[in-house]
């Protein structure tokens, strides 16, 4: 796999946290990141199956991990 270094910007305080968080893991922050671009990227190619499944884009399907049952 090919990496590339790449520049963004985020609120000082949360990267801060973020850092210390994968340091508690024992985790790169890299790592961290990739798999959490990787999640978001699943999430959209499953919900464009779904919609692709349902023959319509009159659904909207709602994938978020915070919704109570």
């Amino acid at each position: 796999m090919v990496k590339v270094k790449t520049g963004i910007y985020v609120d000082k305080e949360l990267w801060e946290r973020f850092r210390k968080y994968a340091m508690s893991k024992g985790v790169k922050v890299s790592k961290l990141l990739e798999d959490a671009i990787r999640d978001e990227l699943l999430e959209d190619a499953l919900v464009d199956a779904l919609v692709e499944l349902a023959g319509s884009e009159d659904y909207k399907v709602d994938v978020s991990a915070d919704r109570k049952a």
